[in-house]
């Protein structure tokens, strides 16, 4: 993967030229003329919509010749979307598996470029009033394992309980799951139920300068893990080290995508000003820009 991102870099940003002969050639640069131009279909998963929007619209502000067709739908639609060919570029919160690989891979007779450029992570909130504040990480997925009816998350973030359910390896009886409708009925929920387990983005959270992220917050307590005999927290800093366990990526899946069908939009999420954005949109870029940024631990 990461050679596939140099080589897209290397393609939009650098210029080589070439000696034939021991004489230098010009380079046909007319390839790249409409790399931003025209208008581009994406499929993405519901729940990238928060990070995508804020990229589309800096993407299209900087290259006003380039629309960006987004649709917002379910994992499953996502994925035969491409196969159907109906879009050459999908957005997942995850990296594909070796199954859907494959299934990618025949539809196309070539295999799909993934290009991971953002991270979040799931995080787990307790009733500010509940006594336990870090647990094994092995009690954690014995909970999973044995379908406890112990998590509840709000319905919009419905897909990071699947996620979760994907990352445990939960096979058989999933664990059971409460829906709420909002942050606050997720408070009041959690203080009439203190053994329960709250599931929420951590962007939600993550930037602490922001009034609404600290007031949602203020609202709970943050159930932390015990991993090999260290105490860790989601944070900006422990999912950038992969410290914390439960992390999702946004990745952009392509296949058999020509310059004109959306390559500038690709290569562009991985820019320094995009890095920056994803920053201050409360997430993790794949790859930090030197000195551009300041990754610190967050104390909720």
């Amino acid at each position: 993967m990461k050679q596939h991102i140099l080589c897209m870099t290397l393609a939009l940003g650098t210029f080589v030229s070439c000696q034939n002969n021991n004489k230098e050639e010009k380079v046909n640069t007319s390839i790249l003329e409409n790399v931003n131009k025209g208008v581009f279909k994406v499929y993405a998963e519901e729940n990238t919509a928060y990070l995508m929007e804020q990229i589309i619209e800096v993407y299209t502000g900087r290259f006003p010749e380039a629309t960006i067709d987004i649709r917002y739908t379910e994992e499953w639609d996502v994925i035969d979307k491409m196969v159907d060919d109906s879009a050459r570029i999908i957005v997942l919160q995850r990296e594909l598996n070796e199954e859907e690989l494959d299934y990618i891979r025949r539809a196309f007779d070539t295999k799909p470029i993934q290009s991971t450029f953002a991270y979040d992570a799931i995080a787990l909130v307790r009733d500010r009033g509940a006594e336990e504040k870090v647990i094994p990480y092995e009690q954690f997925l014995s909970w999973m394992q044995k379908g406890d009816n112990r998590f509840v998350t709000l319905a919009e973030y419905l897909d990071i309980y699947k996620l979760l359910i994907r990352m445990t390896g939960v096979e058989g009886k999933e664990p059971a799951l409460e829906i709420v409708k909002s942050v606050d009925d997720l408070k009041i929920y959690l203080a009439a139920n203190p053994d329960k387990v709250g599931l929420l983005p951590f962007f939600l959270v993550s930037d602490q300068d922001d009034p609404k992220a600290k007031e949602i917050a203020s609202k709970f307590s943050w159930l932390g893990f015990e991993v090999e005999k260290d105490t860790v927290f989601p944070s900006q800093s422990s999912i950038f080290t992969k410290e914390w366990p439960l992390i999702k990526s946004y990745t952009f899946i392509s296949c058999k995508i020509s310059r004109t069908q959306g390559f500038g939009f690709v290569n562009f999420v991985h820019t320094i000003p995009m890095k920056k954005l994803i920053v201050k949109a409360g997430l993790i870029p794949y790859r930090m820009p030197e000195r551009a940024v300041v990754i610190k631990p967050q104390e909720f």
